[in-house]
């Protein structure tokens, strides 16, 4: 068995404190990237479901020394977007996304298999938009020095 890319235990990590939010019995875990979940918990998208849809975009990797065996810079960004109902209210999807915030406080350090990311500032829970839910971003600004 190979040993996993920085990048898959950078992603790990982030995917590990994820699945310790508050409210994920309330609310179905959904990555953009898959495998979507299974058995009883299946997501099927669906204006009565309520769900968190998680996108981690890795950004450009950044070399800050000199050493061709320093670490370089990674930062990314996780986005949780926050999928409410539209039969609630907007303020119980801007709540929820408050919680998820609160659960990425400024300088979290989340590790995996020796490879550490840390939460760069104060997580921005943005203006809720209505579609088929009631939609409210949470971006999580992330490094990672690899």
């Amino acid at each position: 068995m190979s040993v996993p890319s920085i990048e898959t235990k950078i992603a790990e990590a982030i995917k590990a404190r994820v699945a310790t939010l508050p409210m994920v019995e309330q609310y179905t875990i959904v990555w953009t990237d898959g495998p979507l979940p299974a058995g009883q918990n299946t997501y099927t998208p669906s204006p009565a479901q309520r769900y968190l849809r998680c996108t981690w975009t890795p950004n450009q990797t950044q070399r800050q020394f000199i050493g061709s065996k320093d670490p370089h810079r990674r930062p990314s960004m996780l986005q949780i977007d926050v999928m409410g109902l539209k039969t609630q209210a907007s303020p119980v999807a801007r709540e929820v996304a408050g919680q998820v915030a609160l659960h990425f406080p400024a300088d979290l350090r989340m590790a995996f298999q020796g490879i550490e990311t840390r939460v760069t500032k104060a997580p921005s829970a943005l203006a809720p938009f209505i579609d088929t839910h009631i939609q409210v971003p949470v971006v999580i600004e992330l490094e990672a020095y690899a």
